[in-house]
């Protein structure tokens, strides 16, 4: 009778740790499910992570290219400013010769418009 009592309390015993590793066994699997799950997740993060280090390559290199094209086009407004520059100082220049030209001519005139009536007046009398 003992012997048949903890053979009982052997088969009760073996019975609830059957219950409980059957308990573990799905926790380990639905564990597996959720390490399987977030590996895929990890696995995609990663692939958004390449594609966003890709696009900000990208982005860099427009960035660069776009800094080079200013670079040049102000060196070309430089240049042109520079141009235009010379050509106000010529036409500056050209303006003060003009202006003097024409205070000569407006002495001249005045000279000869003298002359004439002094000739008028020598002609009167």
């Amino acid at each position: 009778a003992e012997e048949y009592q903890r053979l009982e309390h052997d088969v009760k015993q073996t019975l609830v740790l059957q219950r409980r590793l059957d308990e573990l066994a799905g926790e380990s699997a639905t564990w597996q499910a959720k390490a399987e799950a977030l590996a895929k997740e990890i696995a995609r993060l990663t692939a958004v992570e390449q594609e966003l280090r890709g696009q900000v390559e990208r982005l860099s290199g427009l960035q660069a290219a776009g800094a080079e094209r200013l670079v040049a086009q102000e060196a070309a407004a430089k240049e042109h400013l520079s141009r235009l520059e010379v050509e106000r100082d010529q036409l500056a220049s050209d303006c003060a010769g003009a202006r003097h030209e024409r205070d000569m001519i407006v002495a001249e005139c005045a000279t000869m418009a003298a002359e004439i009536e002094r000739l008028r007046s020598a002609k009167a009398q």
